[in-house]
């Protein structure tokens, strides 16, 4: 039942992220409305972080609520009251879905757990057209897997970080900007595709085959049995960085082209873990901490897409913007381990 659980909700998971933003342009809202479910969802997995024991316990009564707003945006004929409850929706189930996710969390490789996730991804596309029905049936199975699984009884994030329980370190910007890289344009790809194509489904197969590379980056780096994590991360970084002024060159009139280069971005976004790698003998940072310092960084990155599409009108620019954050992570990442070498020599 557990394992089950962690999968299925990795399915539901993947579906509501990609499916926040389409819904949101099938339902005929802007596309900063758009961007902003994404930013409902990314809001979800930071209040994850600050829940207490007794929040976490009333994830069934959260999850009672997340119905009630999914009804809302079946009953409802006022646009703006229907993208409230589909704001507040996305949340909530992004909320107890990673709730319930740490909670019934699996050993099962991780390549099969993002190949869940991917799924979701795929399934996406229905929301497009059903998003709010789907949202219903999430929703319902939510509360019922709520009811019937262990909760989440791990203390509050922001209480032990007060206490001192994750050391000094308390972010990792390098991680932070690293994942600002990748979803300040990963939505308005996925927006971009929906507009070339003119077909949801279309959208989500681009979006999952950005991260069919992604998935496969780890397993063939540790393939060439090398711990050249700095290299591989260096290397992955500026790759991306090219890949990404190849798409905004080519995004308007090739579109194809960039579509491609979409998917290949993949094999520099995956190095992701040769971060940690390469850190790890320079500054110390929490498990806890790595997750956090993710989850910032998918926020920041799509309050930045929202405000870059808001003042320019225009999609393409954050490809720029990915390029530039892709490069400022190797200068973070260089910048940490020179001041650990010198803090390490003044020691000595």
């Amino acid at each position: 039942m557990l394992v089950f659980t962690f999968y299925v909700t990795c399915i539901f998971s993947g579906m509501i992220e990609v499916g926040a933003v389409l819904w949101g342009i099938g339902a005929s809202y802007s596309i900063e409305g758009a961007l902003g479910l994404a930013i409902a969802y990314q809001i979800g997995n930071i209040l994850l972080f600050f829940l207490n024991k007794k929040l976490r316990r009333m994830q069934g009564l959260f999850a009672t609520i997340a119905c009630l707003f999914a009804a809302g945006i079946i009953f409802l004929d006022s646009p703006l009251y229907r993208y409230v409850c589909a704001f507040a929706c996305f949340a909530l189930l992004s909320t107890i879905i990673q709730t319930l996710r740490s909670a019934v969390k699996s050993k099962e490789p991780r390549w099969r757990k993002r190949c869940f996730r991917v799924t979701g991804f795929l399934i996406s596309a229905v929301m497009y057209n059903y998003g709010a029905y789907a949202l219903a049936v999430i929703s319902v199975m939510t509360l019922i897997l709520t009811l019937l699984c262990p909760k989440y009884e791990d203390g509050c994030w922001l209480t032990k970080l007060i206490r001192g329980q994750y050391g000094k370190n308390c972010i990792c910007w390098a991680m932070t900007v690293h994942q600002m890289h990748y979803f300040v344009y990963c939505y308005s790809m996925l927006l971009i595709s929906l507009f070339v194509y003119d077909s949801p489904f279309a959208a989500s197969f681009w979006f999952v085959a950005n991260w069919i590379p992604y998935i496969l980056t780890e397993p063939l780096v540790k393939l060439t049995k090398t711990k050249s994590w700095l290299h591989f991360l260096i290397g992955g970084h500026i790759l991306v960085a090219v890949l990404l002024i190849g798409m905004y060159i080519t995004v308007e009139q090739y579109s194809l082209v960039a579509m491609i280069l979409w998917a290949l971005t993949g094999f520099g976004g995956g190095n992701v873990f040769c971060i940690k790698k390469s850190l790890l003998k320079y500054k110390e940072y929490h498990d806890q901490v790595w997750v956090f310092s993710e989850n910032v960084g998918h926020f920041l990155g799509v309050i930045i897409a929202l405000a870059a599409y808001h003042f320019t009108k225009s999609l393409s620019p954050v490809l720029l913007l990915g390029a530039l954050f892709a490069i400022t992570t190797i200068g973070l990442i260089g910048g940490t381990i020179i001041t650990a070498k010198k803090d390490a020599a003044i020691e000595a």
